[in-house]
């Protein structure tokens, strides 16, 4: 029997519309093969208003109520009251992205509103949906996932089929980076499926130099056709896991930027860079990246020599 988990969520277009891309992880435990899907489905974006009083919620229920451009869409909308405590309450509103443009003033997503603050990033339709989909949350098939409101109790998958899921392991090997020339000259690419050695160098592969020690030797005759040959081995083998040696900082940015061909991500969208206390990363949607920098960077001895 397959058990199903999200490992990512975004919003398909981050200002309109309401459809959502799911990546859903399924374990076959019996057969033990591991397939990523991409599933779209409509999740209505919420509004929030700021902390309201008494008097402010009832006027502006009222003005919601007078609102022309609200009476146009109330089919199209849901509006829900919460209360915090005696004295506070905000107003949640459930509809399409477009709708903040009619939306008054008290909800955040409005420039003019009074408290234009949001720390906890209510107005973001990615946050929000990193909110309700966590990572590693089960949902019982492809076809079942729940809308918000019908999230009672979140179950996750246990960590133990999480490791042991399938991986990749990548290293490069660069040239020309004494003259700011750099050129990638051999991928190391080794799995749980195969073992591979991406190449340039000047021999005939298909005879004596076809594999070397249980791994296959594979020429490419350009950058893009590197990207092009180890995004392909990638999706066809479909890791959940990428590992590597300062692969986030350095490996994945090169293959990004000079094969610009490097596809890593399960729905293959072009990977966005992102930094996080000095780190760049590669984001490859779906996939978790294990970086053994990292823990070398923040618990050995930085001064010591940790390398692989």
């Amino acid at each position: 029997m397959s058990k199903y988990f999200i490992t990512h969520v975004e919003p398909v277009h981050p200002l309109k519309g309401t459809e959502v891309l799911f990546t859903v992880r399924e374990h076959d435990e019996e057969n033990k093969t591991y397939q990523t899907h991409n599933i779209i489905k409509n999740i209505p974006h919420h509004f929030f208003t700021k902390n309201l009083s008494k008097n402010e919620l009832d006027q502006l229920l009222q003005e919601l109520e007078q609102n022309s451009d609200i009476q146009q869409i109330k089919d199209e909308i849901n509006i829900d009251v919460r209360q915090f405590n005696q004295n506070n309450y905000l107003l949640k509103l459930e509809g399409s992205k477009e709708h903040r443009e009619i939306l008054p003033a008290p909800f955040i997503c409005k420039s003019d509103s009074k408290d234009r603050k949001d720390p906890c990033s209510l107005n973001s339709p990615s946050k929000l949906l990193q909110w309700y989909y966590p990572p590693l949350m089960m949902v019982d098939n492809l076809d079942s996932i729940p809308l918000p409101h019908e999230i009672k109790r979140r179950k996750f998958i246990d960590l133990e089929s999480v490791v042991n899921d399938s991986y990749a392991a990548i290293d490069i090997e660069v040239e020309g980076w004494e003259t700011g020339h750099d050129q990638i000259f051999m991928v190391v690419y080794a799995s749980n499926k195969s073992k591979i050695v991406f190449h340039d160098l000047p021999f005939n592969q298909r005879e004596e130099h076809d594999s070397y020690k249980d791994f296959q030797l594979i020429q490419f005759t350009s950058q893009k056709d590197l990207g092009i040959k180890l995004t392909t081995i990638l999706h066809e083998e479909d890791p959940l896991w990428i590992y590597g040696h300062n692969i986030m900082n350095y490996d994945q940015l090169q293959l990004r930027n000079l094969t610009q061909a490097y596809n890593p991500a399960t729905n293959e969208h072009y990977p966005v860079t992102k930094s996080s206390q000095g780190i760049g990363r590669v984001i490859t949607k779906g996939r978790f990246t294990l970086d053994t920098y990292t823990y070398m960077f923040n618990y050995l001895n930085i001064f010591a020599n940790n390398k692989l």
